[in-house]
């Protein structure tokens, strides 16, 4: 009747101390390093306009999660300000995007990064007409 926000399945996933992708199908696991574009594993949150692609192997853990985002029009962060322990780079491949450090707004456009301890308050938006399609490094793992 309702759907968890990918928050909600972070929570529960840490108080199981199990990766969040648990919680999805996981059938077609194979042990691989390679992870095919028609092969990663997509989370989506209608909820705030996102769509992530994992771009290590599901099954494997590690200290580093590449992600490739799909930010489309209209998508923000669940709210403004979080933060959590690690770090986090972001590099826009294609559209804009509004992410909010600390007190700061930085417009970020295609070709722009941006790399900080994700222990400062941070979101974003995408009040753009396009989708922003980002490239985002973090640790800890989340998925």
């Amino acid at each position: 009747m309702t759907s968890p926000t990918i928050s909600a399945f972070k929570k529960i996933a840490g108080a199981l101390d199990v990766d969040l992708m648990y919680f999805f199908d996981r059938s077609n696991l194979r042990n691989s390093y390679v992870v095919r574009k028609d092969q990663r594993k997509t989370v989506g949150n209608p909820k705030t306009k996102v769509v992530y692609e994992l771009l290590k192997p599901a099954e494997f853990s590690g200290v580093l999660e590449p992600l490739l985002i799909k930010f489309l029009p209209g998508a923000n962060s669940e709210t403004k300000a979080y933060k959590h322990l690690g770090e986090e780079c972001i590099y826009v491949l294609e559209g804009r995007l509004k992410y909010y450090l600390g007190k700061e707004t930085y417009d970020l456009n295609e070709g722009d990064s941006i790399w900080y301890p994700a222990i400062i308050k941070h979101g974003w938006e995408n009040p753009f007409n396009e989708t922003a399609l980002v490239i985002k490094v973090t640790t800890p793992p989340s998925f």
